[in-house]
C-alpha cells in the first residue's frame, strides 16, 4: 500500500526552531478505468496524469462520486461523472491515457 502526503505542518518551537511534520493518509496502487467502466470512490480519493503539453495534472476525488471512462479522443481518455453525467472533471480536461492514475481514500 503507498501513502500519499497530503499536508505539511510546520510547527515553530521556541526561539524560531522549527520542525516540519508530514501527515499521511492511505491510498490504493495506481489503477485506471478501463473504457465503459465506472468506479465509485466511497471515500473520496484522487487522479493525477500529464496533460499533451506536458504538464502534470492532479485532482481531488470527492468522498461518493463514481467516475467513468466513456470513450477516447485520440489518446485522451474522456471521464463523466456517472455514467451518463457531464465530463469530468472540467470539459477542458485532458491527460494522456498511459500517464494516469486513479487512487481511492482507503
Amino acid at each position: 500500500m503507498k501513502k500519499a502526503t497530503l499536508t505539511i505542518w510546520t510547527l515553530i518551537i521556541f526561539f524560531g526552531t522549527t520542525i516540519t511534520l508530514t501527515a499521511q493518509a492511505a491510498k490504493s496502487e495506481c489503477f485506471q478505468i478501463a473504457q465503459n467502466d465506472c468506479v465509485e470512490f466511497e471515500k473520496g480519493g484522487e487522479h493525477t496524469g500529464k496533460a499533451p503539453d506536458g504538464s502534470f495534472h492532479k485532482k481531488t476525488i470527492s468522498p461518493g462520486q463514481t467516475i467513468c471512462l466513456s470513450h477516447y479522443v485520440t489518446n485522451q481518455p474522456q471521464f463523466t461523472l456517472g455514467e451518463k453525467g457531464p465530463k469530468w472533471p472540467t470539459d477542458s480536461w485532458g491527460v494522456v491515457d498511459d500517464t494516469v492514475c486513479f487512487y481511492k481514500n482507503l
